[in-house]
């Protein structure tokens, strides 16, 4: 069987984080050709990490080359009677294997691309929607720039949608962003991480002389970490090491610097994430701050190499993947971090049984999950 993989992404930058996962565009295994159509025209990945995402010997990549199909300006202006015709051009320019299966990696406009596509082909379309956005979080945690994206983008999305004959989605939310009439076509499938190699911790101890947090992940607004930053400035015996970059990084240097504590909190910035998952296990719990409606990477990492989740409750908690987690829940201020952290530190929690049961319910979500993708 054939598949063709569509995304508007780049897979150098996936290469540079170390987030190059085996056979991640053929998870069983049963495509024995793979062809990726990218519609980002610069920096093609290397053979070696193509094979690796293919998983066969058989792959092949191309990029689109119409400027109307992908620059910003025409594609998210032009009519959509256009687009028909432009795309059925540029496939037989490209010349590729008439797939068994079509993946498009994202919705919106390069979803109804990726539609067009799979009509001239005449084959099945399975795309995959990373994101949730609400109204509070457009309003408050999207940049000017990613608003008038999304903006741009929505006139394509239930197209997309209901071209599709299948939605993956990484987190039960996103659920609520896709119509009643493509509901039946959703299949929850949780963010693949290297399971394998992640070193898990033994047990954990928490002592008067050294605690050590850690917090791994993109440093923007609604995750920014500014309030446990300023929780944990005067906690005598807890550090903190932030492994992630972005726009508050500047912020977060800023504050270190005023309250003169490097030494106390460490700002490693961005980090291989092979090198990240060899490293959790010397800290002894993961904190974060997410005003996102989500399940992160990050999260299930940390759960996997066996450390207790320090997290505002607003609005994870009453998600579905949390409702059997057992959380350190604090109320997203300052003062209710610097509480659980104390709490944490005089061993207020059982924190092997924590540890155990996020363990094994983590490892519930895959087996329960991961399957059937194509």
């Amino acid at each position: 069987m054939k598949k063709l993989i569509i995304l508007n992404q780049k897979i150098i930058e996936w290469e540079k984080k170390g987030e190059i996962k085996q056979n991640y565009f053929n998870p069983n295994k049963k495509f024995k050709v793979i062809t990726i159509l990218s519609f980002v025209t610069e920096g093609k990945p290397s053979n070696h990490v193509l094979k690796k995402l293919c998983g066969t010997s058989k792959y092949d990549y191309f990029t689109v080359k119409n400027k109307l199909l992908t620059n910003n300006f025409f594609r998210y202006l032009l009519p959509l009677s256009f687009y028909k015709a432009i795309v059925n051009k540029e496939l037989k320019s490209l010349n590729l294997l008439k797939p068994d299966i079509i993946r498009c990696i994202g919705d919106g406009y390069v979803g109804y691309i990726s539609s067009l596509i799979s009509k001239y082909y005449k084959s099945k379309l399975i795309i995959s929607i990373h994101t949730f956005i609400s109204f509070k979080i457009f309003l408050i945690y999207l940049t000017f720039k990613e608003k008038v994206i999304y903006f741009a983008d929505y006139r394509f999305r239930n197209k997309s949608h209901n071209a599709s004959s299948k939605i993956i989605i990484p987190y039960s939310k996103i659920r609520d962003n896709i119509n009643t009439i493509n509901q039946h076509k959703i299949l929850l499938a949780y963010n693949c991480v290297e399971n394998v190699k992640v070193e898990k911790k033994q047990s954990t101890r928490f002592t008067n002389k050294s605690n050590k947090l850690v917090f791994v992940g993109r440093l923007i607004k609604g995750k920014s970490i500014i309030k446990i930053v300023k929780a944990i400035i005067n906690l005598k015996n807890v550090s903190l090491t932030i492994y992630g970059d972005g726009p508050e990084r500047k912020k977060i240097e800023k504050l270190i610097k005023f309250y003169n504590v490097k030494k106390k909190i460490k700002l490693i910035g961005f980090h291989d994430n092979l090198k990240i998952l060899k490293e959790l296990n010397k800290f002894d719990a993961f904190i974060a701050y997410h005003k996102f409606y989500e399940f992160p990477k990050t999260l299930i990492e940390a759960i996997n190499s066996r450390l207790p989740i320090i997290l505002n409750k607003d609005p994870s908690e009453n998600l579905e993947e949390f409702k059997k987690l057992k959380i350190i829940w604090t109320d997203g201020t300052v003062n209710s971090y610097k509480k659980k952290i104390i709490n944490l530190t005089n061993h207020k929690y059982n924190i092997n049984l924590m540890v155990k049961n996020n363990y094994n319910q983590v490892q519930r979500f895959f087996r329960n999950n991961q399957n059937n993708y194509d």
